[in-house]
């Protein structure tokens, strides 16, 4: 009976976590899969929720600083973003994902201001965290791009060619990555 019933609970990923939730509702592992997951699909708020229980429980875990960081920014709260951020580079400072993101949560914190100067200094954080992200290892294709987008709002063109075809040259260097493992990467009915 007992196998039955857990068969039942653990027909995805998604059933798998949030099963465990009940069984193991402290654990790191439970709480951070079960935030992405999530958010993958689609539920954000409870990405959230699963991801501040995790900061509540493992204050200076990475990974639980990181989901919420994200679930944050999907929703828009730039600000609350911001610290997730700043609390997971303050537990490690090598973190260079989390620099990249709080880069990304800069800029568009950027994009929502009214005022030139707010967003011009939102800007320059946005350049100051993509570049130690970039600098860090944390090249992705995203993050270069924005990295040149930011640039180009600083009127600084010349230097944000760099950083899009360096974007260019990720991503195809990342599709051709994926199609030597076999994965599909996308499909198109052209």
């Amino acid at each position: 009976m007992r196998v039955i019933s857990r068969n039942l609970d653990w027909h995805d990923e998604y059933s798998l976590y949030k099963s465990g939730l009940e069984v193991c509702p402290r654990s790191l592992k439970v709480l951070t899969n079960f935030a992405l997951l999530s958010m993958a699909r689609g539920d954000v708020e409870q990405g959230l929720k699963a991801a501040l229980r995790a900061v509540e429980i493992y204050p200076a875990q990475v990974a639980a600083l990181i989901n919420a960081g994200v679930a944050y920014q999907k929703l828009g709260r730039y600000a609350e973003s911001v610290d997730m951020f700043q609390r997971c580079l303050q537990a490690d400072a090598s973190m260079a994902k989390a620099a990249g993101y709080m880069g990304v949560s800069y800029y568009h914190w950027a994009a929502e201001q009214s005022d030139a100067a707010a967003g011009k200094i939102l800007r320059d954080e946005a350049l100051t965290f993509f570049t130690r992200a970039i600098e860090s290892g944390f090249q992705a294709p995203s993050i270069l791009h924005l990295t040149g987008s930011v640039l180009i709002e600083l009127n600084r063109p010349e230097e944000s060619i760099v950083y899009f075809d360096a974007a260019l040259r990720q991503s195809v260097n990342y599709a051709a990555y994926y199609q030597h493992k076999g994965c599909l990467l996308y499909t198109s009915d052209a």
